[in-house]
């Protein structure tokens, strides 16, 4: 539940933010809003006097399992909202993270898709190698690796494969 509240908590601080999925956010956080307000029963405890005490509230009115089944039976009828909140955000975070390789790293392009079941590639490397071995790829459908023990079989196709992604 700490999760989804800060989930949430970051969606409503994205929805105020000039992004290209601000709509889609804004649209499934409306009606997950108000559980925003059961916050204050899931947060992480601190240790100065003023905490403290409020963990020791919360203990004795039970304020967090009150809270937990108040916005667990509430959000069942919000649950299609809630996961696509979730896809949104992990597609955000996806693309995030994409941006800060491609920002640091000076070897990277622009893929081009096609309808074609296929690979291709020029100097392919594995970014995650201090001195990596680039490679052409041109794999069309099924494709078979061949080679002896230890000689770069699967850093190669794991190489494909991040690329890829």
């Amino acid at each position: 539940m700490n999760y989804l509240v800060r989930t949430l908590s970051t969606a409503k601080q994205l929805s105020k933010l000039d992004i290209p999925l601000k709509e889609e956010i804004t649209a499934n956080l409306a009606p997950l809003r108000k559980r925003l307000s059961f916050s204050f029963a899931f947060r992480i405890g601190g240790s100065n006097e003023g905490e403290i005490l409020f963990d020791y509230l919360n203990m004795m009115f039970m304020l967090p399992f009150i809270s937990y089944h108040f916005v667990f039976n509430n959000l069942k009828q919000y649950e299609e909202e809630a996961l696509k909140l979730w896809e949104i955000l992990g597609d955000l975070e996806a693309a995030g993270a994409i941006l800060n390789y491609r920002q640091v790293s000076d070897l990277s392009c622009q893929p081009i898709f096609t309808d074609l079941d296929e690979v291709n590639g020029m100097d392919v490397y594995h970014p995650l190698i201090e001195v990596p071995v680039v490679n052409p790829v041109n794999w069309v459908k099924d494709t078979l690796v061949s080679g002896s023990n230890a000689s770069g079989k699967s850093t190669y196709v794991k190489s494909i494969a991040i690329n890829c992604i």
